[in-house]
């Protein structure tokens, strides 16, 4: 009974400590300190929030690499006892409205940090579900042979074991500059990743009437690439965007098998 109350007691004087704003403050410092000599980028957060007995752990307003990506909440929610198991169990991480923009004022500020190749094992975590909602990404200026456009995207992930994810990935409103003009479209992506290989089991994208089938895997390890492509070429859409040049206009439909 002693023992009970004691624990009761420390997870309540705990939970109440957590909530304390100069220890939430103190937890964001580090963790910028930690993602600045990781990665080379800034990272700032708001209203660091944890939740001792649903396992809940979120973060507000997070900026990284100034405001080249903003997160307007993230969530993690997870068993706390497993992460000092050998195999962490998340149940599920959900990333709100996270915001890319790129252009070459902001690429020029970006400093990278770069890592030897890694040596030891990656550990083994398992997550059940991944959400991704209300993404956006925008491409202002080209850069890296990057044409201007803009998404919106989400995705939808599954647990399959460790390090282990069946995602879905979906981009609606795309548009990408195109020399004649901007080519609308969307796009479908289904991949099973893990840190041995990655499948991409199905990838579908549309832009103005031109079509792009793709599959494939990759594996890290060995850099082994392997895919199958098909393009369907919709010629006066093409010729109308400039992907084609051509006097006589002709019209039809052109597929290629890669």
């Amino acid at each position: 009974t002693y023992l009970l109350v004691a624990g009761g007691l420390a997870t309540g004087a705990g939970a109440w400590l957590l909530r304390q704003p100069f220890v939430g403050d103190y937890a964001l410092r580090k963790a910028g300190e930690y993602v600045k000599d990781e990665t080379g980028l800034s990272f700032e957060a708001r209203n660091l929030e944890v939740r001792l007995f649903s396992g809940l752990v979120a973060l507000d307003d997070i900026r990284v690499g100034g405001d080249v990506l903003k997160i307007h909440r993230l969530e993690i929610q997870g068993g706390l006892l497993t992460l000092f198991g050998g195999q962490p169990n998340i149940h599920r991480i959900l990333i709100l409205r996270p915001e890319l923009r790129l252009d070459t004022k902001r690429l020029a500020d970006l400093k990278l940090k770069a890592h030897p190749p890694r040596k030891d094992p990656w550990p083994q975590i398992r997550l059940d579900i991944f959400e991704l909602k209300d993404g956006s990404i925008e491409i202002r200026e080209p850069k890296w042979k990057l044409p201007e456009a803009h998404s919106n995207f989400a995705a939808l992930g599954k647990g399959l074991g460790p390090n282990r994810l069946l995602v879905e990935f979906k981009a609606t409103d795309m548009a990408v500059k195109a020399p004649g003009g901007m080519a609308k479209g969307h796009a479908e992506i289904t991949a099973d990743l893990s840190e041995t290989i990655l499948r991409l089991l199905k990838a579908e994208m549309e832009f103005g009437n031109q079509k792009l089938l793709a599959s494939g895997t990759f594996e890290p390890k060995s850099e082994l690439l392997s895919a199958k492509i098909k393009t369907v070429w919709d010629l006066a859409s093409a010729l109308k965007l400039g992907f084609l040049n051509s006097k006589a206009g002709p019209s039809g439909q052109i597929t290629t098998d890669l």
